[in-house]
């Protein structure tokens, strides 16, 4: 071979498959092999490539390709050509060539004859087999499979022979592994993809086949208090407003389901938005509330705007403030917003100096149906926060509480700053 001389900073060196081919033939061949494996089809389509492949650039007639069976008590066969493999379907690692090449982690390369299982031997004899050679598919020390090839006459192999054969084996291992693990997550996929379409059709029949039923019956409730409330005894009177607090919740819950939806299947529209607007618009949505409970709001930023989807940033703030209300209890008495900035993101902020959140229930806030309380002790869906994290999550950032019982709470939720893109030539003259 002629050294490559380097003269020079810069060195190119054209590339040609045939000059390859007649230079290293085992590299050439392996270049082949590599391309056949690397196109995208299943695992069936990809060992018969592969073994047409091999048997085209090798001196044998016809093969097999196993795969180790789960249990690794066993192999199945998997592609075969130029032969009847009736008999052959399955191979225990304790049966013929294949399996002892299984077992053992071995290269085997035996004539016929020479098989211990006479019964096993006639068989392939009368498919007109003289000599087989074994290849197991190492992966990382262990066996995935052999590929089982055969010759209708005597042959001699060299050990660079022998370790293209063995690096073959390794390649369709390596490709079968990665098939079969594309196979599975395709299979996953296509699962999830089915019940994400069960549970849009669950959400969306509750939607309309449930909310309907539930503020007729808040109506009803309500009229037969207000026109009928005098004649109630006490007993009446508190059946009627339990089950006005009740359709309530049930409405509620729905718009809350369809939220949690929508936050996850809406298409994200990033804008720039001025932070006073957001603040205005909780302000006056919350004003009656926050008067009546006496409680002082703030607003803190250190920013002018910031480029998020309004509408689901302002969701999740309405709903932490809304959680603040329900949650922090009788004695809040301050409740305040904020935004900052920091080096990847914007973080939002709601602050309360209410009754604090011990440290073992802050772990679950975010997930859907969380509550603190049980569901007669509290308003709410309990998805609330569960949105407010979808809205992180939309965004390429977190939610999360700082938070001591006592000591109010703080509850957080990120934003990912939008990445910018320079021109390169922004900076150029013309």
């Amino acid at each position: 071979m002629v050294p490559i001389s380097f003269q020079s900073d810069l060195t190119t060196v054209s590339f040609s498959r045939k000059k390859l081919m007649r230079r290293n033939r085992a590299l050439s061949v392996l270049l082949g092999l590599s391309e056949v494996l690397s196109q995208s089809k299943d695992l069936r389509q990809l060992l018969s490539q592969a073994l047409d492949y091999v048997l085209e650039h090798t001196a044998f007639d016809a093969g097999r390709v196993y795969l180790m069976e789960p249990d690794r008590q066993s192999l199945r066969l998997a592609a075969y050509r130029g032969m009847d493999v009736e008999g052959l379907e399955r191979v225990s690692l304790e049966e013929g060539f294949t399996g002892r090449a299984a077992k053992s982690c071995l290269f085997i390369a035996q004539s016929v004859q020479a098989l211990g299982d006479a019964k096993r031997a006639e068989l392939l004899v009368s498919k007109g087999i003289h000599t087989v050679v074994c290849v197991p598919f190492v992966v990382s020390d262990r066996v995935e499979g052999v590929m089982n090839l055969a010759s209708r006459n005597p042959i001699q192999l060299k050990q660079d022979e022998v370790d293209l054969l063995m690096m073959i084996g390794h390649l369709i291992g390596v490709a079968a592994i990665h098939a079969e693990t594309e196979e599975i997550l395709r299979e996953i996929v296509e699962e999830l993809q089915d019940r994400n379409e069960t549970i849009k059709l669950f959400v969306s029949t509750v939607g309309h086949d449930l909310k309907g039923p539930a503020v007729a019956a808040y109506g009803f409730a309500h009229r037969l208090h207000e026109h009928y409330g005098h004649v109630l005894d006490e007993r009446g009177r508190l059946y009627c407003n339990q089950i006005l607090k009740t359709t309530k919740q049930i409405a509620c819950m729905v718009d809350e389901l369809n939220s949690f939806v929508r936050t996850r299947e809406m298409v994200l529209r990033p804008q720039p938005v001025a932070i006073s607007s957001l603040w205005d618009s909780l302000r006056q949505e919350f004003a009656v509330e926050l008067t009546k409970r006496s409680v002082q709001w703030s607003e803190h930023s250190q920013l002018a705007e910031v480029t998020v989807d309004e509408v689901m940033v302002l969701r999740a703030l309405r709903n932490l403030v809304q959680n603040a209300l329900i949650h922090a209890g009788p004695t809040m008495r301050r409740l305040q917003v904020g935004c900052e900035e920091r080096q990847n993101f914007f973080v939002f902020w709601v602050a309360d100096d209410g009754e604090g959140i011990a440290l073992e229930h802050q772990r679950k806030l975010f997930e859907p149906f969380a509550r603190l309380k049980p569901s007669s002790a509290s308003e709410g869906s309990g998805l609330g926060l569960a949105i407010v994290r979808e809205v992180a999550h939309r965004h390429g950032g977190e939610a999360w509480v700082r938070s001591e019982p006592g000591k109010g709470a703080v509850f957080f939720f990120s934003v990912a700053k939008p990445v910018k893109i320079e021109c390169p030539c922004a900076s150029q003259g013309d």
